[in-house]
C-alpha cells in the first residue's frame, strides 16, 4: 500500500504495475477496506491524472470509495482545483458525479456552493439524473446555490432545467425544513432568483411551519422588507398562508370516499406507469382502427349521398353531398359515429408522449376539425346534426384537457392539489 501510494503522488504508472504483478490482489483488498484513503484518492487529490485514470481502468469500483474525511475522488480531485483530473473522471465515468459523501453532498452540490458554473453544466449534460440528488438536509443543488447568494450558479441549473424539460417539479422540492428554493429565495430578498421562479412553482407552497414565501417576507424587521419581493409575489398570485383555503391532512383524504378527480387521477397515473409497452400498442393499433373506420363512414355513409342530378319537381330540393339516409337512422349514426372518432382520437392522444411529440398533436386535432367538417357536409343543415357532430369534438376536447391538467399537476403542482398530489406524485418532495 505504502508503495502504491508513492506511484500515486508520483504520477508513476510503471510502478503500479510493478506494485500489481508482485500482489495481484492489492487493488481487491484496498476496495474492500471502507472509508479507505485509497491511491486514487491521493491521486485525484494531488492531481495526478494518468495515474487516476490507470487506477479507474483497472478497478472501477475504487471512484465510489469514501475516504476517512467522507469524499470520494473526484470530490478531492474538485476541492483542490484539478480541473483536467476532474474532466477526465467524469468522462471516463459519468455516474462518479452522484456519489454522495459526507453529509450526502455531491460534486454538483459542490460546484453549485462555491460556484463552479462551467463544471455545474459539464455534470448536468454528462449526468442529468444528478440534478434530482439531495443532501443529508434534503437540500437539491438549487437550495445550495441559493442560499450561498449565487445567481450564477442558479441561473445554470434553473436555465438547464428549463430548457431540457427535465424534471421541472424539481423547483417545488422542499429542504428539511419544507422550504422550497422561493422560500429560500425570500427570506435572503433574492428578488432575481424570485422572479425568474414565479412562473414555474406554486408560489403559494407552504413550509414545514405553514409559512408561504409571502409570509417568510413579510416576517423581518420592517427596515430588512424587500418591497421588490412582495410585489413579484403578489403579482405571481402569491398569499398568506392564513388566506389560503384549509387542505385536508392526508389522513383525513385517505379516510374519505374516493372523489371522481381522484378516480381521474389514478387513470392518468394507470396510463403512465401501469400499461406496459406491449398494452400501450395493443390499445393504440385498436385506437387508430376504431379512428379510421369511423372517418370512414363519414366519408361513405350507409346508403351514400345525394349526387345533385336525383332531384325531381315532385322531391323538396337537396344539397348535393348530403346523405339519403333518411334523418330518423342517420341521426343515432351520426352520434354514435362522432363519439367513437373523438374517443379513440383522444386515447391515441392519452398513449402518445407529451414531449417531443408536439406535431402528432397538432395533426390530431386538425384531424378532428376535418372529421368536423365531413360530417357536417353530408348532414342535413338542422341544429340537432350540428350537436351531434359536436359531441364527438368535446368528448375529444374532454380527454385531452384531462390528460393536460394532469401534466400540468405534475410539472407545476398546485397548493389547491397539495394532498392528492402527495398521493399520485410521491417523488415530488
Amino acid at each position: 500500500m505504502q508503495q502504491l501510494s508513492i506511484a500515486a503522488s508520483e504520477d508513476d504508472v510503471s510502478a503500479l504495475y510493478r506494485v500489481i504483478s508482485n500482489n495481484p490482489d492489492l487493488l481487491e483488498c484496498i476496495d474492500q477496506k471502507p472509508f479507505n484513503n485509497t491511491p486514487l484518492h491521493i491521486a485525484a487529490e494531488t492531481g495526478r491524472t494518468r495515474f487516476a485514470l490507470e487506477i479507474m481502468s483497472l478497478k472501477p469500483s475504487l471512484g465510489r470509495v469514501l475516504n476517512h474525511d467522507g469524499f470520494s475522488p473526484l470530490d478531492l480531485a474538485l476541492r483542490n482545483g484539478h480541473r483536467e483530473t476532474v474532466r477526465r473522471l467524469v468522462r471516463f465515468a459519468p455516474e462518479l458525479i452522484r456519489i454522495q459523501g459526507r453529509e450526502r453532498i455531491t460534486p454538483l452540490h459542490y460546484a453549485a456552493e462555491v460556484e463552479e458554473i462551467d463544471f455545474l453544466a459539464e455534470f448536468l449534460m454528462k449526468c442529468p439524473a444528478s440534478i434530482e440528488d439531495v443532501t443529508l438536509c434534503c437540500e437539491t443543488a438549487l437550495h445550495i446555490a441559493v442560499k450561498n447568494g449565487k445567481l450564477r450558479a442558479f441561473k445554470v441549473l434553473f436555465g438547464w432545467l428549463k430548457r431540457t424539460n427535465n424534471r421541472r417539479e424539481i423547483l417545488n422540492w422542499g429542504d428539511e425544513d419544507g422550504n422550497t428554493v422561493l422560500h429560500v429565495a425570500a427570506s435572503t430578498n433574492q428578488t432575481e432568483v424570485a422572479k425568474l421562479l414565479v412562473k414555474y412553482v406554486n408560489v403559494n407552497a407552504k413550509n414545514h411551519e405553514g409559512l408561504t414565501a409571502l409570509d417568510i417576507s413579510n416576517t423581518k424587521p420592517p427596515i430588512q422588507v424587500n418591497a421588490r419581493m412582495k410585489k413579484i409575489l403578489l403579482r405571481a398570485g402569491a398569499s398568506k398562508a392564513s388566506r389560503l383555503h384549509q387542505l385536508p391532512t392526508l389522513a383525513e383524504m385517505l379516510g374519505s370516499p374516493e372523489a371522481l378527480i381522484e378516480k381521474i387521477f389514478q387513470f392518468n397515473a394507470y396510463l403512465d406507469e401501469g400499461l406496459s409497452g406491449e398494452m400501450r400498442n395493443s390499445m393504440l393499433a385498436a385506437a387508430i382502427l376504431i379512428a379510421t373506420s369511423a372517418y370512414q363512414s363519414v366519408l361513405s355513409p350507409p346508403g351514400g349521398v345525394h349526387q345533385g342530378d336525383t332531384n325531381t319537381s315532385n322531391q323538396p330540393a337537396v344539397e348535393p353531398g348530403e346523405v339519403v339516409m333518411r334523418a330518423t337512422k342517420f341521426y343515432p349514426f351520426l352520434l354514435g359515429n362522432s363519439l367513437a372518432f373523438g374517443a379513440s382520437l383522444g386515447i391515441v392522444f392519452l398513449l402518445l408522449p407529451t414531449t417531443g411529440y408536439g406535431v402528432l398533436h397538432i395533426s390530431l386535432v386538425l384531424l378532428m376539425l376535418g372529421y368536423i367538417d365531413s360530417a357536417l357536409t353530408i348532414s342535413p343543415a338542422t341544429p340537432t346534426a350540428v350537436c351531434f357532430v359536436f359531441a364527438g369534438f368535446l368528448l375529444f376536447t374532454l380527454i385531452v384537457a384531462v390528460r393536460m391538467v394532469w401534466k400540468l399537476l405534475q410539472r407545476f403542482p398546485s397548493a389547491s392539489w397539495e394532498t392528492i398530489g402527495s398521493v399520485y406524485f410521491p417523488n415530488r418532495d
